[in-house]
């Protein structure tokens, strides 16, 4: 049945019936399950999805019908890119934000942290080109290259090093 209550039920066979009765109950939302924690590269995306979990132990899927939020917008926000698909979440930063689905005052999360993207190479560079005069400086340049094809100058953070201090010292902080 659709509502909630006792019933009748009867079986009859050759004249002869039996009966009892039901209870009807309504199952109830208990619970709503969400991907587990996970990490992601900050400037992608991860696609959740969200499980109802009812009284009588079935599960539907519900994960066009919750609300779905991040615990610190500085770090994921949804719908950012596409207003249709409300389960999209987007790594704008760096840390960790807590992940939740709510549907009629019930909720599930998880943990989704952002981290930068692995750096894959580091380009040297001397300003001005690679040879330099005996006894004078020269201004080099660290540029680092990450997984999904950004650059960043790292000259002030690189530790610098020369495998022929004799030939070459180096020296930071110079103008």
């Amino acid at each position: 049945g659709s509502s909630a209550g006792q019933a009748p039920v009867t079986a009859t066979l050759n004249g002869v019936t039996g009966s009892s009765s039901l209870i009807v109950i309504q199952k109830t939302l208990i619970g709503i399950s969400i991907d587990a924690s996970t990490t992601i590269v900050k400037g992608s995306q991860k696609t959740y999805k969200a499980t109802a979990i009812y009284s009588d132990e079935t599960t539907q899927d519900v994960t066009n019908s919750v609300t779905w939020s991040s615990s610190n917008t500085e770090i994921v926000v949804f719908n950012s890119i596409d207003t249709s698909i409300k389960n999209l979440a987007t790594g704008i930063a760096t840390g960790t934000a807590i992940i939740t689905a709510s549907l009629n005052g019930v909720s599930g999360n998880s943990n989704l942290t952002v981290i930068s993207p692995k750096l894959v190479s580091i380009t040297v560079e001397a300003v001005g080109g690679n040879f330099i005069v005996k006894g004078t400086n020269k201004q080099l340049k660290a540029t680092a290259t990450f997984e999904d094809g950004s650059t960043l100058d790292v000259t002030d953070i690189a530790a610098w090093t020369s495998s022929d201090a004799n030939a070459v010292m180096i020296t930071t902080g110079i103008s």
